[in-house]
């Protein structure tokens, strides 16, 4: 996990950390995920791989990237007045 986190510049307590989010776009605020899939997508193309079926159709359904900010989990909701 050390050499994954030096490898992204990250400490290797915010990777442990965004690896124990679970759900959908859970982690996607933490800085872990951008710099991973920067050098991920590095890996792809190095390798010269092609995109997936899927990442091709996300990129078509979602042209600006999916939402980077982790979604909120409380809020303030209105019932009514007493």
């Amino acid at each position: 996990m050390a050499k994954f986190a030096e490898a992204i510049d990250a400490s290797p307590q915010t990777v442990n950390k965004f690896l124990a989010k679970k759900g959908y776009n859970e982690g996607a605020g933490s800085i872990v995920y951008e710099r991973a899939y920067h050098l991920f997508e590095k890996y792809r193309v190095w390798k010269n791989e092609k995109k997936t079926a899927k990442r091709l159709k996300n990129e078509m359904n979602h042209p600006s990237g999916f939402d980077l900010n982790e979604p909120r989990k409380y809020g303030w909701f209105f019932t009514g007045w007493k």
